[in-house]
């Protein structure tokens, strides 16, 4: 069987190594005497070093979390809410350049925890202005892995059904030879791996070319939409929290109030109606508050890291 069966029939497997038909991939790429070919099959092999720019499939989607706590409060999981930080933080967050070798991502591919503790810095006294940011980290769902490794997958098999169809032979080539002339195996790298770019002029002078991007990268396309998406989920569910911490601290003075008899039982069916709230956008959270806090007692002021919301929202 020739170099280019081998790999073909293993990267056709569903459950290969991947790492191991890369580096069969590799020998191909020195008998073809191609530096550019060999170059991204180190770096997937090895990893993309910063400031080398990633191909698309490499940029993946992710989510982002924080734990917050402070003297007996507690707020795990809390996904980042983006209104509160800024499209700035959240164009530079996402999409994820995934740069580690193709042994992590198959590692990864059932979905992975990454830690970046550095972003504690980002959502500290922003996102709960009370309680402090004691972790941080990044989720990467498991088919975001797997579609990663598919197009590594995808682009090996084409590379070596196009060679193969220029020479049968080429995995087999002596030292000084040259199975595939250089101007036949440069298109086939450039149909292969750098596909996505229309146009690409070689070795010319005193030329124009327009080259047409995909519309997720203008301004305004779904990468906003995205953005707006997430936010507008991320908030509501950063409302629900905030609101079930502030109707903690007021069960807990209800709860003072009978303990010291100044109330015969706690006020348990408003503490469910109130529960109930955080799921029914009919209320608001303020004027939930104020008569819950009138009726126990209390005079009403806006708790710590009390977020304001429009009448429409819960």
């Amino acid at each position: 069987m020739t170099l280019l069966r081998e790999i073909q029939t293993e990267v056709a497997k569903a459950n290969s190594d991947l790492g191991a038909v890369l580096r069969k991939f590799k020998i191909l790429a020195v008998r073809l005497k191609s530096q550019e070919f060999g170059q991204w099959i180190s770096w997937e092999l090895d990893g993309y070093p910063d400031g080398q720019q990633v191909p698309p499939y490499r940029k993946l989607n992710a989510q982002y979390f924080a734990n917050f706590m402070k003297a007996g409060w507690n707020a795990p999981k809390q996904p980042f809410l983006w209104p509160v930080l800024g499209k700035d933080a959240y164009d530079k967050l996402n999409p994820v350049e995934f740069r580690d070798g193709i042994a992590k991502v198959q590692a990864l591919s059932k979905g992975g925890i990454v830690p970046r503790p550095e972003l504690g810095l980002l959502v500290q006294g922003k996102m709960y202005p009370d309680l402090n940011c004691v972790g941080a980290w990044m989720e990467i769902g498991g088919n975001e892995f797997q579609q990663l490794l598919s197009a590594v997958r995808t682009r090996v098999l084409d590379f070596v059904l196009e060679i193969e169809g220029a020479n049968p032979n080429a995995g087999e080539a002596e030292p000084d030879t040259e199975p595939v002339p250089p101007e036949g195996l440069q298109p086939i790298i450039q149909n292969v791996f750098h596909g996505s770019v229309g146009n690409v002029a070689q070795n010319s002078q005193q030329f124009t070319q327009t080259a047409q991007l995909g519309r997720d990268r203008a301004r305004g396309g779904p990468v906003d939409s995205e953005y707006h998406r997430r936010s507008d989920r991320e908030l509501d569910r950063h409302r629900s929290a905030t609101f079930s911490v502030d109707l903690d601290s007021l069960d807990s003075c209800a709860l003072e109030q009978v303990a010291s008899g100044r109330r015969r039982k706690p006020l348990r069916g408003l503490v469910s109606c109130s529960r109930a709230a955080t799921r029914t956008p009919t209320v608001t959270h303020r004027s939930l508050l104020r008569r819950y806090c009138g009726l126990i007692g209390k005079s009403f002021r806006k708790p710590a890291g009390f977020v304001p919301m429009s009448a429409h929202s819960c």
